[in-house]
């Protein structure tokens, strides 16, 4: 079950981050990346450097799009306090969407029900 996290007279921080897709990185680097150096878009250099990224923020809520390594970024968020859920994009794509949120910031919570989908 996941919580939308509620706090009525407080700030959070929610960061939102569209993380290119491994198999993206990969498929396209000859036409979109070819500038970019063959270590950068290394999957576990970019995971690194994405991870170090967040932890700068410590946010409440992190959004991701284009997450295609679920699993790997998950175990190591779990390491920081975070839980998670992923939903695959329709169609063809091996990516998605995913929302992790700080598991000790949950106090003044309500159940969710996530429904990602299209909007019409």
């Amino acid at each position: 079950m996941v919580y939308l996290l509620l706090y009525f007279a407080e700030r959070f921080i929610v960061l939102s981050y569209n993380i290119l897709a491994d198999y993206l990185a990969i498929d396209h680097q000859r036409k979109l990346y070819f500038h970019i150096p063959q270590h950068i878009l290394d999957w576990e250099w970019r995971k690194r450097s994405i991870l170090s990224e967040l932890g700068w923020w410590s946010a409440d809520i992190l959004c991701l799009q284009e997450v295609d390594r679920f699993q790997e970024l998950e175990a190591e968020l779990k390491l920081r306090g975070y839980s998670g859920i992923w939903k695959r994009r329709t169609g063809d794509p091996a990516d998605g969407c995913a929302i992790f949120w700080h598991a000790s910031r949950q106090e003044n919570s309500i159940p969710l029900h996530p429904q990602i989908g299209r909007i019409d």
